[in-house]
């Protein structure tokens, strides 16, 4: 009987799969791609000369070996820490393996292929005055234009990997960089949120959210002890951190995470360094306050599991998720503070690092940069929570730990950025590209501005840190055309969204700024300023607005002086334009 109902399982087992099964699609390519090389500065333009010589037959063009480990060495080096899902020796010898295959014309793994164009995407849209000593680019410009091309060609290859069901985790990876590329140079597209729902699917499709279920002998997953496995374990959490964080995110899908906790079962990854990762380890992963190339993905599925239960509090159809009752909203800033005040040391931006010797791994380029994409999350995330209530504190008292809150969350951003700038580290000089960076200085932005507005009389204030943080978005404009257009978009983002449609009446005067700053230890207002970000403190509002150096500022300070209060403004509407930026970080 036991027999019966066990062959009977395997054949319902045996139906649903040829069922479910996505079939054939070989018939929907419209032709097939094969692989050659050629210098970089000629691979994008070549692809289309070979595609008419040959209608049948797609031709993708790679860089040269030389070239393609450059740029894969800047990625291992300087940008990698932002989205660690990657293997560093396994894309070495990935790279070796590929590229010995192409020069004696054997097939070649087409997820390879996706991961190695993915990687090329992103390391030119970084490419630096810096890296011109590679003599690869003549010049910083062309290396940025190709960004997007060598992007395109990644999800065409993932794509058509998927037609030929080849996917593979070199895929899912492709996909986690191309993201974080496209969210930095198109902005934050439905093709973008598209990519990392496909990512998930094809990871449950290769059973990365089963990596240590007891019962995977009949399935194609790797020993729970390989090196493999924990690759598995980095790449799934990190889409599972990105869901969760995005239901906390502005817009449609605000309220909701599409991967359940209860339905997967794979380990969160090991707090480890690459080179620790060996097929038959045991007992590698470190105490979390030992730093390595995962300390920061860990603290961000941290954040992400902190963003779920928030989710999980407010109920999708009962309340209104982006509207709270106050005292919720102060039990999530003390839990923010909570996971702040928790954070390793070497994460805090008090850390003293100077008298450690350069071996420390404290010191490691990848660890600094991960202190500061960490710090921007953490307060900027502070401010969005606060911001709704920020103007009802002049009239409120009721509201004052709001205003606390966010004037804290602000300086905390733009101390972030001072020392960061102050760092002698290869990622300093394409950091103002990051489109998640820039967003937190103009949240900021919006704050201090709201707060200098309705706290007293101009003649009594410091526009100082105003003008820092300005100052901020006027040097990344040489870096990035987004900087030049958030204030522009602020602007008029801001008077969209009004639901007032005007100006509404002066607020009431409360205590100057200035009498807060003493009142918050540690902050960045605390810390003296850049010399090149030093304002005379006796200016007022007339000077500022009449500096030439600032000829893009004037419009969105007319904004905040016809007395627009924050709290006429749909926040959820205006951040749902930029919001998801945080998913470059």
């Amino acid at each position: 009987m036991v027999h019966e109902a066990q062959s009977s399982t395997e054949t319902m087992t045996l139906l649903e799969s040829e069922i479910t099964s996505s079939g054939s699609t070989v018939d929907l390519l419209e032709h097939e791609i094969e692989f050659r090389t050629c210098p970089i500065r000629s691979a994008v333009g070549s692809e289309l000369m070979a595609h008419q010589a040959n209608s049948a037959k797609r031709c993708i063009w790679l860089p040269l070996h030389d070239e393609a480990k450059i740029l894969v060495e800047k990625y291992i080096t300087e940008i990698t820490f932002l989205q660690h899902v990657v293997h560093i020796p396994s894309v070495r010898t990935m790279v070796d393996e590929l590229y010995c295959d192409l020069k004696e014309r054997k097939p070649v793994r087409i997820g390879y292929v996706s991961l190695l164009l993915s990687i090329l995407a992103s390391t030119t849209s970084f490419w630096t005055e810096r890296d011109m000593c590679n003599h690869i680019f003549s010049a910083v410009e062309e290396a940025v234009a190709q960004s997007t091309q060598w992007m395109r060609l990644a999800m065409d290859v993932v794509d058509y990997s998927r037609y030929k069901h080849f996917e593979s985790i070199e895929d899912i990876q492709a996909m986690v960089i191309i993201t974080f590329v496209t969210f930095n140079i198109v902005g934050i597209t439905s093709h973008a949120r598209h990519m990392l729902s496909t990512a998930i699917s094809v990871g449950r499709e290769l059973s990365l959210h089963r990596i240590d279920h007891p019962y995977n002998s009949n399935l194609d997953v790797p020993s729970p002890s390989s090196a493999k496995a924990e690759i598995c374990r980095r790449v799934w959490w990190y889409l599972v951190a990105t869901d969760w964080h995005m239901s906390q995110m502005s817009g449609a899908q605000k309220g909701t995470y599409s991967i359940d906790p209860r339905h997967m079962m794979t380990n969160k990854p090991c707090n480890a360094n690459d080179e620790d990762l060996v097929d038959g380890m045991v007992g590698v992963g470190k105490p979390l306050t030992h730093p390595t190339s995962m300390s920061y993905c860990l603290q961000r599925i941290r954040l992400g599991e902190f963003c779920r239960e928030i989710t999980d509090c407010a109920p999708f159809g009962i309340s209104d998720p982006g509207s709270p009752d106050y005292e919720h909203t102060k039990q999530i800033d003390g839990k923010i503070c909570e996971f702040s005040e928790s954070l390793p040391s070497f994460f805090s931006l008090a850390y003293k690092s100077d008298e450690l010797p350069e071996a420390d791994p404290s010191k490691f380029p990848g660890i600094i940069i991960q202190r500061y994409i960490l710090n921007f999350l953490l307060h900027t995330q502070r401010c969005r929570l606060h911001l709704p209530y920020l103007s009802r504190a002049s009239k409120d008292p009721a509201y004052d730990y709001s205003r606390k809150a966010c004037l804290e969350g602000a300086r905390m951003v733009i101390r972030t950025e001072r020392q960061l700038s102050l760092e002698r580290i290869p990622f300093l000089s394409g950091r103002l590209r990051l489109s998640g960076l820039l967003h937190c200085v103009c949240v900021a932005i919006i704050v201090l501005l709201i707060d200098y507005c309705g706290s007293g009389p101009p003649q009594q204030k410091d526009i100082t840190e105003i003008l820092e943080a300005f100052s901020v978005l006027e040097t990344a404009k040489e870096e990035s055309p987004l900087a030049g257009r958030l204030l522009e978009t602020l602007k008029s983002a801001l008077r969209r969204h009004s639901t007032s449609g005007s100006a509404v009446e002066e607020t009431t005067t409360t205590q100057s700024t200035s009498q807060e700053l003493k009142a918050s230890p540690g902050l960045a207002c605390s810390s003296t300023a850049p010399t090149s970000m030093v304002y005379p403190t006796d200016r007022n509002i007339d000077d500022f607005l009449m500096d030439p150096t600032l000829p893009t500022l004037d419009d969105l300070w007319q904004v905040f002086d016809d007395n627009v209060d924050s709290g006429t403004v749909d926040w959820d509407s205006f951040f749902a334009e930029s919001d998801t930026a945080f998913l470059s970080m």
